[in-house]
Formats: structure tokens, C-alpha cells, sequence
């Protein structure tokens, strides 16, 4: 096979292309959308576009580009519209949007699935929630403030969740959030309510699982 000589300015361009697909490929698995208080990491979803477009991002030959192109941009946009009605396990605690994934932000809640129950196993406290309750949006963020970001010491089940609909049956006493169950005592403990003036957030609740679980 033989290779094509290019002069300097095709390879510049060569290397702008090659440098626009590995952004395409890597980026979008940093970077996503919350809708609805859920958050949807943009990663894979975008891998059809990306592998459609890569015919016509180096210009080859034939109009069989164009249709590979079509296909991947349709199953992207059928990926996207189909995620914005699902629940994932990580919640966003504050405007819909597009952002980054920052997992040290407090907003950022990653909630057990039925994949990972291990968290729970090797928790202190579960903290049962809901995305869209404010009350949640209001206490969440401030334990997960107090305590870090990479705290694995306290389990976050999401209730709204498949996972959490049917885990939480098991704690017939949990029927408001947020709610943290000591799992060495059994005892509850409410970090927040609604009053007719707002939420009310339980702040020495939050400072003593704080307090317990610091590491």
C-alpha cells in the first residue's frame, strides 16, 4: 500500500482532524446534561455520531460517508431524546443544565443500583432521598459538604429509582425524605421537613452523621 505524500499544510490539517476526534471521544464522558434532577453523562450516547462522522471528517471517497453520517447523528439524537426520561444513578441537586461532571460538587449525589449494593453493605448510614423533593435539594448537598465527596461511609438511595422503589419496602418507618437509617442501631433520623414557610433543615442531624462517619 503505498502512502501519499503530504506537504506540510495537509499535515497540519491532518493533525486538527485527528485532534477534533479524540475531543469527540473523550470529552463527552466528562461532560453531560441534568434534566429533571437527573444527570445524564453525554459518553456513549455520542459514539454513534462520532464513528458516523468520521468518513466525513477525513473526506473519503464515495457517498456511502453522507449515509453513515445520517445513521450515527439519527441513533444519537434517539439516545439522547430516550435518556431524558430515565432515571440514573447520579442526581443533581440544583438547576437542570449542561455541565460538567464534577464529583466534588455537593449538588452531585450518586445514589446505589442494583449493580452496586456492595455500598450499602460497607456503609454506616443510608440516607433515602428523591431528586425532586426540595427539602432533599435543600439537606443533601449540606451532609455531602460535611462529610466529602468521596465519602463511602453513607449510602444515598435514590427512592424514585427502580433499585431504591423496592429497597426502601424493607424500612417500613421510612415514609418521608430525607431520612438517614443508622444501620448498627436502627435508628432514624429526619434531616429536613417542610413548614409553611419553607424547608427546615435538621442541621445537628446533619452534623452528628457528619461527625460519626468522618474519616
Amino acid at each position: 500500500m503505498k502512502i501519499p505524500k503530504l506537504n506540510p499544510q495537509e499535515v497540519f490539517f491532518m493533525v486538527l482532524r485527528v485532534l477534533l476526534l479524540l475531543v469527540l471521544l473523550v470529552v463527552p464522558h466528562t461532560y453531560g446534561y441534568s434534566y429533571k434532577y437527573y444527570y445524564h453523562v453525554l459518553g456513549f450516547m455520542m459514539l454513534p455520531f462520532t464513528l458516523g462522522f468520521v468518513p466525513v471528517l477525513f473526506n473519503l471517497k464515495g457517498l456511502w460517508k453522507w449515509g453513515a453520517f445520517a445513521l450515527g447523528t439519527v441513533l444519537t439524537i434517539v439516545l439522547l431524546g430516550f435518556n431524558f426520561f430515565t432515571r440514573t444513578n447520579i442526581a443533581y441537586l440544583g438547576n437542570d443544565g449542561f455541565r460538567k461532571l464534577d464529583k466534588s460538587n455537593a449538588n452531585f449525589v450518586f445514589t446505589v443500583t442494583k449493580n452496586d449494593r456492595q455500598k450499602i453493605t460497607d456503609s454506616s448510614y443510608i440516607v433515602f432521598l428523591k431528586p425532586n423533593c426540595q427539602t432533599c435539594r435543600d439537606t443533601v448537598p449540606m451532609l455531602r459538604g460535611l462529610t466529602g465527596s468521596e465519602q463511602t461511609a453513607i449510602a444515598y438511595v435514590d427512592v424514585d429509582t427502580d433499585f431504591g422503589s423496592e429497597y426502601v419496602k424493607q424500612f417500613p418507618d421510612v415514609d418521608k425524605v430525607p431520612v438517614a437509617y443508622n444501620r448498627q442501631t436502627g435508628e432514624l433520623l429526619r434531616l429536613g421537613f417542610h413548614t409553611d414557610y419553607g424547608t427546615e433543615v435538621l442541621k445537628e442531624n446533619i452534623a452528628k452523621i457528619a461527625e460519626e462517619t468522618k474519616y
